[in-house]
C-alpha cells in the first residue's frame, strides 16, 4: 500500500515538474537604452518545459540559465509539446553554436524563430512562410499579442524609462 502511495505521489510531482510556470515560452527581457526609446524591442530567448532559459547571446554562443541582458520580464506561453520542445531548443541550439551573430538578422530573435519552426508552430500573423522569414516582426508581433508580463515591478521596469523619456520630450520640446 505504501509502496503505491509513494509511486503514485512520484508521478503526479514528475507531472507537476515536467512543466514549470516559465516553461515553454518565448521570453523577453528589456536592453538597456533601446527598449527605453521603444519598450516593444528587447532581448529574445526561449525556456525548455524545466524553466531553464536559452538565448543566443553573441557570435557562436547559445546562453543557458540566463539571459545576456537579465532576467525574463515578459513570457509567451505556448502550447506546444514540452519533449518536442525540448528536443527543438537542443537541436537549434547546436545549430547556432556554427552561427555568427548580426544585429540584424541572425539575432535572438532569428533563434526563438528557428526554435518555433522546428517544432512546426504556427506562425502569426500568418506572413511570409515560416517563423525565420520575418522573425524580429513575427517574434515582436507574437510577444505583443500574447505576451504577459511576470510580475507588476516588471511592467514598471518596461514602461517607466519610456514614460519618463516621452514626458522630458514632451516638456523640453513639444510645450
Amino acid at each position: 500500500m505504501i509502496e503505491l502511495f509513494v509511486k503514485k505521489n512520484s508521478e503526479m510531482s514528475e507531472n507537476l515538474d515536467r512543466i514549470h510556470p516559465l516553461g515553454c515560452c518565448v521570453v523577453w527581457t528589456p536592453i538597456p537604452m533601446m527598449s527605453w526609446i521603444c519598450p516593444a524591442l528587447g532581448h529574445v530567448g526561449v525556456t525548455d518545459s524545466q524553466g531553464t532559459t536559452y538565448d543566443f547571446e553573441g557570435p557562436y554562443y547559445i546562453g543557458k540559465g540566463k539571459m545576456i541582458f537579465g532576467d525574463p520580464r515578459q513570457k509567451w506561453k505556448l502550447d506546444v509539446d514540452p519533449k518536442e520542445w525540448d528536443d527543438a531548443i537542443e537541436e537549434v541550439s547546436h545549430r547556432f553554436e556554427h552561427i555568427n551573430y548580426n544585429l540584424l538578422c541572425s539575432n535572438c530573435h532569428f533563434f526563438a524563430a528557428a526554435v518555433l519552426d522546428r517544432v512546426n508552430y504556427k506562425p502569426i500573423p500568418p506572413l511570409f512562410g515560416k517563423w525565420v522569414n520575418g522573425a524580429t516582426a513575427k517574434i515582436i508581433y507574437g510577444l505583443i499579442l500574447h505576451g504577459r508580463s511576470l510580475s507588476i515591478t516588471d511592467v514598471l521596469v518596461i514602461w517607466i524609462p519610456f514614460l519618463f523619456i516621452v514626458l522630458f520630450v514632451y516638456f523640453m520640446f513639444l510645450r
